[in-house]
């Protein structure tokens, strides 16, 4: 039988030519054996066949790789939910933050008016005050000089 060279990146065996590998006959039936076996989490656990054989570890890893891999699906799925509510989150919160500020430009524009009417009240009083002064001053001066 002849040796198979193809270029293969996992697991190289170095050759002689730079770049190709030979592969043992005993590797590449084995890989095609796992190219066309289904999934992990659509393989079958193999049957037991005595407590410590290789069948058991077998099909106990098989079990393992069936239940890490629902984990990893379970754990995908999860972090989805977490992202989508997140983002849900924080649409509401830029919303929140928009009304808030358009209610806080709308109450400053508010109080602007109102300082400004207390200032215009201010200065009117200011004006009748010394209106009455000078008023109360000439009074004065009427009745005592009079």
């Amino acid at each position: 039988m002849a040796k198979k060279k193809k270029k293969v990146e996992r697991y190289p065996v170095p050759s002689e030519a730079i770049g190709e590998v030979e592969e043992p006959p005993a590797l590449s039936e084995a890989l095609e054996e796992v190219e066309k076996s289904p999934a992990p989490s659509k393989r079958r656990p193999v049957e037991k066949k005595g407590k410590n054989g290789v069948m058991a570890k077998r099909a106990a890893m098989d079990t393992m790789a069936l239940e890490v891999d629902a984990g990893a699906r379970e754990i995908q799925g999860k972090a989805e939910e977490f992202a989508d509510e997140m983002e849900d989150a924080a649409k509401e919160m830029e919303a929140g933050v928009a009304d808030l500020q358009s209610a806080i430009q709308a109450q400053t524009k508010e109080n602007e008016k109102a300082v400004a009417k207390l200032q215009a009240g201010a200065e009117a009083i200011q004006r009748e005050m010394g209106d009455l002064q000078g008023e109360v001053k000439s009074y004065v001066r009427d009745f005592y000089y009079g």
